[in-house]
């Protein structure tokens, strides 16, 4: 077999694996290079096979980035979690930004829906109520106004 045979052998596994990988849900350029890599794959082969995927948008940060900004709604979680996980995907902050701006998301609604399921005893001390509601809150990524006007709500 030629060193061209071996190559474009090798080609087509880095394409048939990102293939599958996408197959399996939408991933980010970053998600792709590192499980790729994993598996033993040249930086070079990747660069260039994940350049094509991109051209032939098969492979698509904004398509990604909504998909995941919209499984995280649907856990309730907030805005700014959501934009530090798609940062740590690889998803660049202008991108990040405008899909979440482009979401349906009501977060202080979202945020009193999950005060509400708390069952929390508003008659015990109030500001320690607070206090509980606004560390769970702000672990879930809500942003200090989005639990002032949830807090509102109730």
């Amino acid at each position: 077999m030629s060193k061209t045979d071996r190559d474009e052998q090798t080609r087509a596994a880095v394409r048939n694996a990102a293939l599958g990988l996408l197959a399996r849900r939408e991933h980010s350029k970053l998600e792709l290079e590192q499980k790729l890599n994993r598996r033993g794959f040249s930086n070079v082969l990747i660069d260039s096979e994940l350049e094509k995927l991109t051209e032939q948008e098969l492979l698509s940060e904004q398509r990604f980035a909504e998909q995941f900004t919209a499984s995280r709604i649907r856990k309730n979680q907030g805005p700014m979690k959501i934009l530090a996980e798609l940062g740590r995907r690889g998803i660049d902050r202008h991108t990040a930004n405008r899909v979440l701006a482009d979401s349906t998301a009501d977060w202080p609604a979202m945020a009193a829906k999950i005060i509400a399921g708390m069952g929390l005893d508003h008659d015990v001390d109030r500001q320690k109520v607070r206090q509980t509601i606004y560390r769970r809150l702000h672990s879930r990524g809500y942003a200090h106004d989005h639990i002032k006007k949830a807090l509102r709500l109730l």
